[in-house]
């Protein structure tokens, strides 16, 4: 024995490891709460790492270069290339341990996220930023572990968050101050031995709202506490709710070392929940086993737990039904005790009698929540160790809905009852969003039916920003699609690609978007072909001016003009079958600008719309002829005929000169000035604001111009082109190309 003191094992079955350099046998390092190293073979320690996160749990030395090694530890990584003198981190790996989310009413609703070892943050479930959801959107609601954080449904103004143990926090917005506000603090001696504590809490001691009463605040020790004031008062609403084992509450460790920290606490409460429609009924679920009901709100209360369970599992979730009062699903969590098995119930009698819903989950997944569907009542979905499931028949089998997210253990779901959002904790790949389930809530419909397009949630065109530089902006999460999201349903491949058209309140066309052959998901400026469910982003714009084949990538029309808010009509067409749907499309919230406005700049937008594309059809009708008067340039050796096909050449260029610079690259506005084309009022990219005066006085001046561009270009085909065309005829040569009128 060489080190007895405890820098180098703090918790022993926590941490414990060592690792020597593979250059050095006299250099050892151990992983404890701190890092440390030794170079004298183990007889002395110091700290070392001090900007590095703490708890470290792994150690990965190069062979071939003791210099470099990486530590892995509660926070992410660290590497350094000088044997711990500098530490280097990447922040761009989702892999945050997620325990629970929080959902807030707001618009777009914020999503909380409770974080092991890495507090509880809040930020937007939407950062209408074109920088996706960086770090800077998101505020720390609690520090240390974060286990659950709670919007107030009553004021977005205050976040419930706890950090281990019952330590319970008000987390303001508005002026970013935290409040301790937790129902019972236990002395030293109650934490370290939970047999002399009053009340006991659970690592992640639960936090909900009254579904009836927002202002009806619950949290979850051994007993359910209610506050109605955010906190400042707290009284017991039931007894206790566990099984009380007193030797599970003795300090756990031992013989040589004690271990209490919290996590390995017993007897607890881990989820509180109540429906809807029905007041006073409330269901808890507790860490060793039992689910417990009351149905008068805390007046009497009844053990309901399912039969025939061995003891001591994990109720994690007990979520009650939004169309039912007594209906309730629960699961149960018992691979602590060496049990693999997957354990889900649900109940219709207020726990009488329990059914198991685990068919389709594999026999070693265990599960580890469940959420019911706020819309059909046969839809559930569900969360295991290894993955997300869906069932469509009420939990009677599940079909595997993980689509993209990696293999990780899903902690919590939680569905926005506006947006009927899916909001994913996963420990170990972050937090993800399935964006509107209407398509999931009726699929079953639309499977009877073969083909159905799904009528969308009511879209918001939000007002987006950036605040970083392309080239150096920071690890960024994904909002969710910017537009409309428009999805149908069909049995198999269509033979016609589907077809979508999208009209205005007055029966305009607004947007034909064209289908595809293939089968390709990548596909994204077209509606896909698949079987089963199909979804595109309508950009809610309308259909954009015709492209001037010849101009440079960076200066082609991209889009049409955005429309005003109101409620348009979706028509999708695919092999003969048509359905059609309305979509209500709304303003940002926050934009000062009135329908009147929105509808003046998009009638200004359309008359350019018109401008643009008889424009651009004119320069594709120029380049046409430049490319047919060379070539017949070419095949003649009439001296007459070259000199006035060079002649036209010459009125050609001079013409085309007047509508565009032709800019090729994105600085070209310093070499030349520009001409027509790229003085477009609306530009290339159509604003969503009403024009001002000075637009208004420099559109006219521009339609004065455009209009004496378009009369040069009908004088250079009636005058030039058409009796050039009668000549090259004559000596069958070939025909002048690009020869149409083009409506002023």
């Amino acid at each position: 024995k060489l080190f007895s003191g405890t820098l180098i094992d703090q918790r022993p079955f926590y941490f414990t490891h060592l690792a020597v350099d593979p250059k050095n046998e006299n250099r050892v390092y151990t992983l404890s709460m701190n890092l440390a190293v030794s170079t004298d073979g183990g007889k002395s320690f110091k700290r070392f790492g001090r900007g590095v996160h703490a708890d470290a749990h792994a150690i990965w030395i190069d062979p071939q270069d003791g210099k470099r090694f990486i530590i892995g530890d509660d926070g992410g990584f660290a590497l350094t290339l000088d044997r711990g003198k500098h530490f280097s981190f990447t922040r761009n790996l989702p892999i945050e341990q997620v325990y629970h989310v929080g959902i807030s009413t707001a618009r777009p609703f914020m999503i909380c996220a409770a974080l092991q070892d890495n507090e509880a943050f809040c930020g937007p479930s939407n950062s209408r930023s074109y920088d996706g959801i960086t770090g800077r959107d998101w505020r720390v609601t609690v520090g240390g572990d974060g286990m659950w954080a709670v919007p107030d449904p009553a004021d977005s103004r205050y976040v419930f968050a706890d950090s281990e143990d019952g330590y319970l926090l008000r987390y303001d917005w508005n002026d970013e101050d935290f409040r301790y506000v937790g129902p019972y603090n236990a002395t030293s001696a109650a934490r370290f031995d939970l047999r002399l504590a009053k009340y006991r809490f659970n690592w992640d001691s639960p936090i909900a709202f009254a579904p009836w009463n927002p202002h009806m605040l619950w949290y979850g020790g051994n007993v359910v506490f209610q506050s109605t004031d955010r906190g400042e008062h707290w009284v017991p609403i039931s007894p206790d709710l566990t099984l009380n084992v007193k030797s599970h509450q003795a300090p756990s460790g031992g013989p040589i070392t004690k271990d209490v920290f919290g996590t390995e606490y017993s007897d607890t409460i881990l989820d509180i929940e109540g429906p809807p429609i029905a007041k006073g009924e409330i269901w808890v679920g507790t860490d060793d086993g039992l689910v417990q009901l009351t149905r008068d709100g805390g007046k009497t209360w009844k053990n309901v737990t399912p039969p025939g369970l061995a003891p001591f599992g994990r109720v994690e979730t007990v979520a009650p039904s939004p169309f039912a009062a007594g209906t309730a699903y629960a699961v149960v969590d018992r691979h602590r005790s060496g049990d693999d098995a997957p354990y889900a119930f649900v109940t219709d009698d207020f726990g009488k009698n329990w059914r198991k819903i685990v068919v389709g989950i594999p026999p070693t997944e265990f599960v580890r929540t469940i959420r019911p569907d706020p819309v059909n009542p046969h839809v559930i979905y569900l969360g295991t160790e290894r993955g997300l499931y869906v069932s469509f028949n009420n939990g009677r089998n599940w079909t595997s809905l993980r689509n993209n997210i990696p293999v990780a253990s899903v902690r919590d779901l939680r569905i926005a009852p506006r947006e009927r959002d899916l909001v994913v904790a996963t420990h170990g790949r972050g937090i993800w969003v399935l964006d509107d389930l209407t398509p999931l809530e009726r699929l079953a419909a639309a499977q009877r039916a073969g083909f159905m397009l799904f009528h969308p949630r009511t879209t918001y065109r939000w007002v987006m920003h950036s605040n970083q530089e392309g080239l150096y902006g920071r690890f960024s999460g994904k909002n969710p699609p910017n537009g409309a999201m428009i999805s149908f349903y069909q049995h198999r491949v269509s033979k016609t690609p589907p077809m979508l058209q999208i009209y205005d309140a007055a029966g305009n066309l607004v947007r034909k978007i064209a289908g595809t052959h293939t089968v390709d998901k990548k596909i994204v400026t077209r509606i896909s072909n698949l079987p089963g469910i199909n979804r595109y982003v309508w950009n809610l714009s309308a259909t954009p001016a015709v492209q001037w084949k010849g101009a440079a990538p960076a200066f082609r029309v991209q889009s049409g003009p955005p429309v005003p808010p109101g409620r348009y009509t979706l028509r999708l067409t695919a092999d003969g079958r048509t359905e059609t749907t309305t979509l209500l499309l709304k303003s940002d919230p926050r934009s000062p600008w009135r329908q009147a406005d929105y509808e003046r700049a998009y009638r200004f937008n359309r008359r350019y719309v018109h401008v643009t594309s008889a424009i651009d059809t004119v320069l594709n009708n120029l380049d046409a002829m430049a490319a047919s008067l060379a070539k017949a340039q070419a095949a003649t050796q009439d001296a007459t005929l070259r000199a006035a096909i060079s002649s036209a050449i010459e009125k050609r260029n001079s013409v085309f000169a007047a509508f565009t610079a032709n800019y090729r690259n994105g600085e070209d506005f310093a070499l030349r000035a520009g001409s027509l084309r790229e003085d477009l009022p609306a530009g290339l990219s159509f604003s969503l604001h009403p024009p001002t005066a000075a637009d208004l006085a420099f559109d006219r001046s521009f339609m004065v111009r455009y209009r004496a561009a378009m009369k040069r270009y009908a004088a250079l085909e009636s005058d030039i082109m058409q009796p050039l065309e009668n000549r090259l005829k004559a000596a069958r040569l070939p025909s002048i190309r690009g020869l149409h009128a083009v409506a002023p």
